[in-house]
């Protein structure tokens, strides 16, 4: 029997619930044409459907390749992922989510590839695709790259950690493109307890992406290597507009406290915060969310956030009751988007 090798890269993938699509993902990521030895660390959060089964299915057809773990109870996305982050073995990290597909055989060796070359590099990236879940259509996921100046070979340590706080609607850096030295990630964890460990965290990604740019260098190659799937109702892309609205006040309560951690001035991603603030205003009016508008209204208070003169005059009218018509259609609207 030939002899285990260590791995170069582990490639986490976590799962839950996915039964129509995590054998589409480990199928891309078994294609993979690398040099050197890889492993796939795949982790069920208690999925209540056949997904842990079909995990464990592939883990004892590969087991050279795959190593599979059922969690004893549900752990939530950010715990589940840092603890997987753990019984990684090998130097470079990977991510490809459970529902959606790596389309370059050669990924993981451009990108380990490069960060052995380039020891000042914490971060690789690259470009990847929209897949509409129900249609099968693909189209780019960052259509104007090739315009974007954070999106340009590699950009210095720090630069783009202001841009990562401030873009919204799609991610600026996919983490299931990206790869990153093991050590970089489990430093960071430890390093930020409030960000990376607290229970109120809505997300894994943002805060890792943020620490590895403010570390070091951040590789873009401009290949598509990922399939983003879309369509389904997620945390982040919740067609419920209340969820949506939580979703989005901890993201910008998590990008404030990134900001803090990392010394990163206020004014260099405000327009972020103030899109942030709008469009979370906008579903509270449009939704008539009294209780989530006062919990608004009180995070601003609390973070010296100012709520823009529009957003007052429009709750003034609102407690008139000037804007129900508009509000009317403007719910009409939104559920039907």
């Amino acid at each position: 029997m030939e002899e285990k090798k260590t791995p170069k890269v582990s490639v986490i993938v976590l799962t839950y619930n996915q039964e129509d699509t995590i054998g589409e993902a480990l199928d891309s990521i078994l294609a993979q044409e690398t040099p050197f030895p890889y492993e796939i660390v795949v982790s069920d959060d208690c999925s209540y459907d056949s997904t842990a089964r079909i995990c464990r299915d592939y883990a004892d057809f590969y087991p050279d390749k795959i190593r599979f773990r059922q969690t004893p109870s549900n752990l939530g996305l950010v715990k589940h992922y840092y603890d997987t982050l753990k019984l990684c073995r090998g130097e470079y990290i990977a991510d490809c989510a459970g529902d959606d597909r790596w389309t370059d055989p050669l990924k993981l060796f451009k990108e380990a590839e490069l960060l052995d070359r380039h020891p000042e590099v914490t971060l690789v990236h690259t470009d990847w695709h929209w897949l509409d879940a129900t249609t099968g259509k693909r189209t780019p996921g960052n259509p104007d790259a090739a315009a974007d100046a954070a999106l340009k070979g590699i950009v210095p340590a720090g630069k783009l950690v202001g841009e990562l706080l401030c873009r919204q609607g799609k991610p600026l850096v996919h983490s299931c493109t990206a790869m990153y030295r093991r050590a970089d990630g489990l430093e960071a964890y430890e390093r930020y307890p409030e960000l990376f460990q607290a229970d109120w965290l809505p997300c894994e990604d943002l805060q890792l992406m943020c620490a590895l740019a403010a570390k070091g260098e951040v590789a873009f190659i401009p290949d598509s290597t990922l399939d983003y799937r879309t369509g389904g109702d997620t945390v982040s892309g919740s067609k419920d507009l209340a969820k949506s609205f939580d979703f989005t006040l901890a993201t910008l309560r998590l990008r404030l406290r990134i900001a803090e951690a990392l010394g990163i001035p206020r004014e260099i991603f405000q327009k972020g915060i103030d899109g942030m603030t709008s469009y979370l205003f906008g579903i509270s009016f449009i939704e008539n969310y009294h209780a989530r508008r006062d919990k608004l209204l009180s995070f601003c208070s609390e973070e010296g956030i100012d709520v823009p003169v529009k957003e007052r005059i429009l709750m003034k009218l609102q407690g008139i009751g000037l804007l129900r018509a508009p509000i009317a259609a403007a719910r009409r609207r939104a559920h039907h988007l």
